[in-house]
């Protein structure tokens, strides 16, 4: 009967045990070898991993197919030779490893760098080896059993995904940091709506807690009369899928006041499909204060356009029927317009602080060559006057000091005007009375002889117009004018004693 070959097998590592004449090696001939041997190489070649044994005290290297490729070019002459002539290079790394197997302690180490059996890989190949002591019959210590797993791609993917948690970390700081940089309101939510996530501004500014606002716990900072058009606003963009845009206002938590945000929110899409909806809300409470102000200057605007043209359209016709001849015409109706526009000037200045009444008889006076000084006193408590109030009053202080210029006190060397306005009591409601004193002429008393569009104005248009009582005399010294007006919101603005 024929002895089977030992090891069996085809394989080129069994085949070289088969060849090799062992008698002139430190491991003797094949027969001779001790059982434990021969059990643990056969177990080697016909293994499914890579796998060697190292035998003896100078720890003569077998092994298996599979651990060919670990070798490289170092197979096959490596077959069979001492581990430290077989890998010179590393010797240095793995000599004290085996010296605590030798020892009798099973060794595991991961992930370990080996020689590249190609040298123009992109990545060192890496591999995690078990290696455990070899016992004779005694339990003796008489070799090493390696098993070698390549983890090459194990590892790369598992630095891959270091690398990629990295750059997640790394982005999410990043999406943090601008998060909380900028000066909106965001979240995000599930594709149906629930909010899922806030920034840390929307939780100072409402004075929420994530866990109140997330889901729909946020409409509870919503004013509650915007909450059913928020809702449904809301509810029909998630389900269309398209932007939200709709102004609402939030409830702060520093004081319970509300402002105004412009709420939007896009959604986020993979393969046309809705998976998260990312939002922000602005604050546009100043804004939208602003646009109203803006509205109501507007209005105003158009208001006082339509007065203005009625004014003009007015001195205009009047100064036509008072005029005696174009050049007549032209010049009164000049000097009207100058103090409309003068009257108009200040209010535009500063539309909602009204017109001081003293500063506008005296930019009047100084608009006809007249100051404040000794020939003309002017002395009174500090009146604001209403825009339409000073047009009209405006208007009148002209006519008086362009009679003053032409005819008046101020047509001599001799002439003063005392100016004078205070404060009344007339039946338990205050009034204001005003007077304009002409004097240092010598006139004949009486009505005045001259009575034009200037004086029917100072008569007629003060009464009508300011429900004021007017009291208008020629005297010898010169001419008096006297009127009473309540002191009411429509004409004033203010007043200090």
């Amino acid at each position: 009967m024929r002895t089977p070959r030992w090891p069996p097998g085809e394989s080129e590592t069994a085949t070289l045990i088969q060849r090799t004449d062992w008698s002139s090696t430190p491991l003797g001939a094949v027969e001779t070898w001790p059982q434990s041997l021969r059990v643990v190489v056969s177990l080697i070649v016909s293994s499914m991993v890579p796998m060697g044994v190292l035998w003896g005290p100078d720890g003569i290297q077998l092994y298996n197919d599979l651990y060919i490729p670990i070798l490289g070019a170092r197979h096959p002459a490596a077959f069979g030779q001492p581990v430290r002539s077989i890998w010179p290079d590393v010797w240095h790394r793995v000599e004290g490893i085996y010296d605590q197997v030798r020892s009798g302690k099973g060794i595991i180490f991961r992930d370990h760098p080996w020689i590249p059996v190609d040298s123009s890989a992109a990545e060192a190949p890496t591999f995690s080896t078990s290696v455990s002591p070899l016992r004779d019959d005694e339990g003796a210590v008489v070799g090493l059993h390696a098993m070698t797993i390549n983890t090459t791609e194990r590892v790369r993917i598992a630095r891959a995904k270091l690398r990629a948690d990295d750059t997640i970390r790394r982005n999410q700081a990043r999406f943090r940091a601008v998060a909380e940089l900028v000066p909106s309101l965001l979240w995000s939510s599930e594709p149906d709506g629930r909010v899922n996530w806030f920034n840390q501004r929307y939780l100072s500014y409402t004075g929420q807690t994530l866990s109140e606002a997330l889901e729909r716990g946020w409409m509870d900072a919503v004013h509650p009369d915007d909450r059913a058009a928020s809702i449904r606003v809301y509810g029909e963009a998630f389900t269309a899928g398209r932007a939200v845009d709709v102004e609402e206002r939030i409830r702060s938590g520093a004081d319970g006041s509300f402002r105004w945000f412009l709420c939007r929110a896009e959604a986020l899409r993979e393969d046309g499909n809705v998976v998260q909806w990312f939002g922000s809300a602005t604050d546009i409470h100043d804004l939208r204060r602003a646009r109203e102000h803006q509205r109501l200057l507007t209005a105003e605007l158009q208001h006082r356009v339509r007065n203005t043209l009625a004014v003009v359209r007015s001195i205009a016709r009047r100064t036509v029927e008072a005029s005696t001849d174009l050049d007549d015409f032209a010049s009164h109706f000049d000097g009207r317009l100058g103090a409309f526009a003068r009257t108009q000037a200040m209010v535009t200045r500063n539309p909602s602080s009204g017109i001081d009444l003293e500063y506008m008889i005296a930019d009047e006076l100084r608009a006809h060559g007249g100051r404040e000084g000794d020939r003309i006193q002017i002395r009174g408590p500090h009146m604001v006057l209403r825009p339409s109030a000073a047009e009209t009053i405006g208007l009148a202080i002209h006519e008086l000091a362009t009679n003053a210029v032409k005819y008046g006190a101020l047509s001599s060397p001799e002439g003063r005007i005392q100016i004078r306005w205070s404060i009344r009591d007339r039946g338990g409601k205050p009034r204001l009375r005003f007077t304009w004193i002409e004097s240092g002429q010598n006139l004949a008393p009486g009505e005045p002889s001259r009575r034009g569009f200037g004086f029917d104005l100072l008569e007629r248009n003060l009464t009508y117009e300011l429900e004021a009582d007017v009291c208008l005399s020629v005297e010898q010294t010169g001419l008096h004018f006297r009127v009473e007006l309540p002191l009411t919101d429509r004409v004033f603005m203010g007043k200090r004693h």
